[in-house]
């Protein structure tokens, strides 16, 4: 049972991304208009040739699937910003305004043991899922990138170099300006 006088390290949250002085952002957009502009921008991304990005593990991923249904389904197209960031800085939520998440207090609740000695294996998952320290802050580098959908009317209302620079826009403010974001434009 969650006994909240029990002290527990708590899983990470991001709460800014920074990029370092010195850092170069240098953006990259891309509007894809076919299913099979897609498997080469991704085969290009990954490193793989198109085959194996259409029938290798990453055409199973959620994101694969959803974009392949998009513009094969729909008339809408998909515009991709990335960027090879050379330093980030990411700053976790000081450990006094994160509460455990419903994951968390579950697993405490319900399925860890009372003590350790009455099943090791439990524990174990438990670090497994959730880690066993809190962190202050990291430091990254790396391949960043953003897909955004377009529906078929934009074309008419924006030329495509306009569609580029308020895509690497949206991406920059995303990087730039303490990263984050939850929810959908329309």
């Amino acid at each position: 049972p969650y006994d909240p006088s029990l002290v527990f390290d708590i899983p990470d949250q991001v709460d800014t991304i920074n990029t370092l002085p010195g850092g170069v952002i240098n953006t990259k957009a891309s509007i894809i208009e076919t299913s099979d502009d897609y498997k080469k921008s991704k085969a290009f991304d990954l490193g793989l040739d198109a085959n194996t990005v259409a029938y290798g593990a990453y055409a199973i991923s959620g994101g694969y699937k959803k974009a392949q249904e998009e513009l094969v389904n729909s008339t809408k197209s998909i515009v991709e910003v990335s960027a090879f960031v050379s330093a980030i800085r990411v700053d976790m939520s000081p450990y006094y305004e994160i509460t455990p998440n419903k994951e968390f207090t579950d697993f405490v609740e319900n399925i860890l043991p009372e003590t350790y000695a009455a099943n090791p294996a439990k524990y174990q998952e438990f670090v497994d899922t959730f880690g066993t320290h809190y962190f202050d802050s990291a430091f990254f580098g790396g391949y960043v990138q953003q897909s955004i959908e377009l529906t078929s009317n934009l074309n008419l209302k924006m030329s495509e170099k306009d569609i580029k620079v308020n895509a690497e826009a949206s991406f920059l403010t995303v990087v730039k300006i303490k990263g984050g974001y939850d929810g959908e434009d329309k």
